[in-house]
């Protein structure tokens, strides 16, 4: 298992340090490390399971002054004294937006505590997730502040406007991601007056566009569904 060649590992740094008095510890891993706390994970990591099994505790490390972690991409402490993820020192996904990016300073003197100083890193862009429709995102004032931003949107239209990504990038040039994520619209099945399901190629082609956008053809959609369905007609293809 995952925790068995941590121990493995460590048991033999824990021999040779038994002879070698009065030096201090440091060990270095890459391993998804779990103590008292809930680790802090996000989208960019590796899946590090190993035999079925993704963790190990953060006591395979038992008798070491300092654990310096790499894996998890936020900085964070797993167990005290001294068992750390350093965290990457920039963001690599949106899901570590919130992240406070560092680089870790240690002062391991030859007696008592280790000092541990977090050394802000200079980011490139911070990233912001804005969420609605797209004219709200556009007309809010607030919008324009995030001109230098990594720029992540979350569209909640009813019906996928015109270029939402050409209309962004034109207020927020660095705009990286766009995904839609209006409710999932009700099932829309073409019926008569009497709730019978009919088969008139036009009024089937009209309830899919509605259940598709969530509101029915306008006037122009309509005049386009029935060209087309007069164009098969008049050529004689079957529907």
């Amino acid at each position: 298992s995952h925790t068995g060649v941590l121990k493995a590992a460590t048991d033999r740094v824990r021999d040779d340090l038994a002879a070698r008095q009065g030096v201090r510890s440091l060990v270095a891993a890459h391993a998804f490390i779990t103590g008292g706390g809930h680790a802090v994970v996000s989208d960019s990591e590796r899946d590090l399971r190993v035999g079925g099994i993704g963790d190990a505790p953060a006591a395979v490390f038992d008798g070491i002054d300092y654990v310096a972690l790499g894996h998890l991409h936020g900085a964070q402490a797993v167990a005290d004294p001294g068992v750390r993820y350093s965290g990457s020192p920039i963001a690599f996904s949106f899901s570590e937006q919130t992240h406070e990016k560092s680089v870790t300073v240690l002062d391991i003197p030859a007696q008592g505590p280790i000092t541990i100083t977090l050394v802000p890193t200079p980011v490139p862009r911070s990233l912001i997730t804005l969420t609605g429709t797209l004219e709200s995102i556009l007309d809010d004032p607030a919008t324009a502040s995030y001109a230098d931003h990594w720029v992540r949107v979350r569209l909640t239209d009813a019906r996928r406007p015109d270029d939402p990504m050409g209309r962004l990038r034109a207020l927020l040039p660095h705009t990286v991601e766009l995904t839609f994520e209006r409710e999932a619209p009700a099932a829309v099945i073409a019926v008569d007056a009497n709730g019978v399901p009919v088969t008139d190629p036009l009024a089937i082609a009209e309830a899919f566009v509605e259940h598709v956008s969530s509101t029915p053809p306008d006037d122009i959609e309509q005049r386009l569904l029935r060209e087309a369905v007069e164009r098969v007609r008049i050529g004689g293809v079957s529907t």
